[in-house]
């Protein structure tokens, strides 16, 4: 796996220790990824972390964040997300890392497959106990960790987007 730059999710606040001890935080990955280079070549130094991945790849998937697991099996995982937008808010992504949507390439279609059928199956159980559902990725700008998820949720919104 890949190493999170700290860009994401919960971990977006905490600062991230570069090589030469410079720190960095920040929320949007893109400008963090351009603070991080700028501190490197301020620093002469490089970095150890991956800049393509993410908080999904580094502290989700490889266990280093306990999270409340929803589904799991060899190609997705799904769990409650820590701090949820919606009173029911399940995070659901592949196990390999890809970037975005728009980054599958024709080899991942079973993989999007599998990813379709588990959203199908996580937002079926959220209209039958709470009659609604909302299930969306974001591309581009929108995607603050760049790791391909979904959303799924239900119920009143907890906080802004």
């Amino acid at each position: 796996m890949k190493n999170c730059l700290g860009s994401c999710g919960p971990c977006a606040e905490q600062p991230v220790d570069l090589v030469g001890g410079k720190k960095v935080k920040g929320r949007d990955g893109d400008d963090l990824y351009r603070r991080i280079v700028a501190a490197l070549a301020e620093k002469g130094g490089k970095a150890g972390p991956d800049p393509a991945c993410d908080f999904y790849c580094n502290k989700i998937l490889n266990g280093q964040l306990a999270v409340p697991v929803y589904f799991e099996n060899e190609r997705v995982f799904a769990f409650h997300h820590t701090n949820p937008l919606w009173e029911n808010h399940v995070v659901l992504l592949p196990k390999k890392h890809v970037e975005s949507l728009l980054t599958l390439e024709e080899a991942d279609n079973d993989l999007l497959l599998e990813l379709m059928r588990t959203a199908k199956l996580i937002a079926g159980d959220f209209m039958a106990r709470f009659g609604a559902a909302r299930v969306y990725t974001n591309v581009g700008a929108y995607q603050s960790s760049k790791h391909l998820h979904w959303h799924i949720g239900a119920g009143a919104q907890l906080r802004p987007y």
